[in-house]
């Protein structure tokens, strides 16, 4: 969604936002501790995980409006459900050989 990046770009702009010290460790190999300690939080898990985060995000939903905000998430957790559905070659792999 480039327009949330151009919106989110500009308001740091205009607002004067400073943004963070940069991270110039290996963020995947810190302990959950030290992430934590510096300010690092993780990104969503799954794509439900990110569709709730969407929701959640009034920032997110004035910068693309009622109608987007609304049929985008619908779109996704369709998109989530059919996904969840699926039986991967790595489960079949996995599980149904070892039976």
């Amino acid at each position: 969604m480039l327009s949330v990046c151009l919106a989110a770009g500009l308001d740091g702009i205009q607002n004067e936002i400073a943004p963070p010290q940069a991270v110039t460790e290996n963020v995947f190999k810190m302990r959950l501790c030290e992430k934590k300690k510096l300010g690092i939080e993780s990104l969503p898990g799954d794509l439900g995980e990110a569709i709730a985060e969407f929701e959640k995000d009034a920032y997110i939903r004035e910068i693309l409006g009622e109608h987007i905000s609304m049929k985008y998430p619908e779109a996704k957790k369709a998109e989530w459900q059919q996904y969840q559905t699926q039986v991967t070659e790595w489960e079949i792999n996995e599980y149904l050989y070892k039976i």
